[in-house]
C-alpha cells in the first residue's frame, strides 16, 4: 500500500473506534482539514459526530516532551 492509502485506512480505523477528527489528527499528526476530508471521501459529514474540546494538556500526551534541550549538552560537544 501507498502511504496515502495507509493513512486513509488509519484515518477510517481510528474513526470507526471511536476517535473523533480533532482525536485522529492529534493521534497521526496531520492537519484536522485533512482528517475531515478524508472522513468526508467516506461520507461522513462533520456534523455526523459529536465533536469534543480538546484540552491543551493532551498536546502532552499526543506529543511527549522528547527530554531537555539543553543546547550545549550535545553529541558534537
Amino acid at each position: 500500500m501507498g502511504a496515502v492509502k495507509d493513512l486513509y485506512y488509519d484515518i477510517e480505523t481510528l474513526f470507526i473506534e471511536g476517535y473523533t477528527a480533532k482525536a485522529i489528527a492529534l493521534e497521526l499528526k496531520v492537519p484536522l482539514e485533512y482528517v475531515n476530508e478524508v472522513l468526508s471521501d467516506f461520507g461522513v459529514e462533520p456534523e455526523d459526530f459529536e465533536e469534543e474540546t480538546i484540552d491543551p494538556t493532551e498536546w502532552d500526551v499526543a506529543f511527549p516532551p522528547q527530554g531537555d534541550y539543553d543546547p550545549f549538552n550535545t553529541f558534537n560537544s
